[in-house]
């Protein structure tokens, strides 16, 4: 009987490994899973937030595009024509178009913030029927690839302490004629059953959907990069603007 346990010491050493990567891998994505709600949550705070802000950004325009009205009718109207005036109408309608452009960069973002949730909630229901696999691979396929490597393991126990006799010779004789289809029943239901396999696969897709979200965030971080390399370019772009309409209006003082 010590024989015996011995002997089937390694094949539980590698079926408790089995378990313990199925609970490793289950645990990590049940911790992206948890990191995907709080994910979540903050996309729609910020949701929330760009909502209110968008707003108030285009009461503000409306506005704005008044307030521009009202000064171009009056500049328009001012005799002899002021250049200072008009540098000062210019001014407003760029601020007033980089204003809009921000309002449609923040529309861009709702719409972004809209597309994430459901992309969220998706990516978490396909990690829990990972868990699910997983779980049900320990509940019923592990106990039956753990019956049938024990049953064979025991029958060749059987067959080995037989074999030290003639009389165990002959029980061994017996027991493999009455128990053939049993013993090859059990090998092949030990083939079949590979949890280890299983496992392994899940491992897989695990690791395809940690790349998938890293990849995400590597584009995530390409287009802020972009947007600021964007957001300074247009700010060069106003600098020159004004640049340009100050000399224009001292070159018409001069003139006048």
């Amino acid at each position: 009987m010590r024989h015996f346990q011995q002997t089937r010491r390694q094949i539980h050493e590698h079926l408790e490994q089995i378990e313990r990567k199925a609970a490793v891998e289950m645990g990590r994505l049940q911790a992206e899973n948890a990191a995907a709600d709080a994910r979540a949550r903050e996309t729609q705070v910020n949701l929330r937030d760009l909502e209110i802000y968008l707003a108030a950004g285009e009461l503000a325009l409306i506005k704005a595009r008044g307030d521009f009205a009202a000064l171009k009718t009056k500049v328009e109207a001012t005799q002899p024509p002021d250049p200072v005036q008009f540098s000062a109408l210019r001014d407003m309608g760029e601020q007033i178009d980089a204003f809009e452009t921000r309002l449609v960069r923040m529309n861009i973002a709702i719409t972004d913030a809209m597309v994430a949730i459901p992309q969220i909630r998706t990516a978490q229901e396909a990690a829990r029927i990972e868990i699910r696999n997983i779980m049900d691979a320990m509940l019923f396929d592990m106990p039956r690839l753990k019956g049938a490597i024990l049953q064979v393991a025991a029958l060749n126990q059987i067959n080995k302490a037989a074999a030290s006799t003639a009389a165990r010779r002959q029980v061994a004789r017996e027991i493999g004629q009455l128990g053939a289809d049993a013993l090859a029943q059990a090998y092949t239901n030990a083939k079949l059953s590979n949890a280890a396999a299983d496992v392994e696969a899940l491992e897989s897709i695990a690791g395809r959907l940690l790349d998938t979200i890293g990849k995400g965030a590597k584009i995530s971080e390409e287009n802020r990069r972009k947007r600021d390399e964007a957001q300074k370019r247009i700010e060069t772009l106003k600098v020159n603007l004004v640049l340009g309409l100050r000399a224009s209006a001292e070159q018409i003082v001069r003139s006048a």
